[in-house]
């Protein structure tokens, strides 16, 4: 066994331990596929010369991402991951496959949004 099948192996095991329910809905909104994912709220650093105290145009943000099994779902922007009448959110950016996973850049839509989409909800 290959050092990449056991780093594989050991993400599909984590991924299967933390993620939860949730349907991807594409931009069109024509397809609706149940997946898993997971949730990770990055904070990111962002402006002019990163690390020095006298940084004016330094400020930090949160990043919100998801994470899913390629096998699973292919995100894509414009998209949609709802995960609960009143959680759900737009896909902004897809970063590359990385091994079985596919990890994507969100915003969490407001309740009002998520009202008038009228989403479906994953079942338990």
């Amino acid at each position: 066994m290959s050092i990449r099948d056991l780093k594989n192996r050991s993400r599909l095991q984590l991924h299967n331990r933390l993620a939860f329910p949730a349907v991807f809905v594409n931009e069109d909104r024509s397809v609706e596929t149940p997946c898993t994912i997971r949730y990770h709220d990055q904070t990111q650093s962002f402006g002019d010369m990163a690390g020095f105290d006298y940084a004016p145009a330094q400020r930090v943000e949160s990043v919100p991402e998801v994470v899913v099994l390629s096998a699973v779902v292919t995100p894509s922007r414009g998209g949609i991951f709802s995960v609960a009448s009143d959680e759900a959110y737009t896909v902004e950016v897809v970063m590359p496959r990385d091994g079985i996973t596919i990890t994507s850049q969100v915003t969490r839509m407001k309740q009002s949004e998520i009202d008038a989409a009228g989403l479906p909800l994953p079942r338990p």
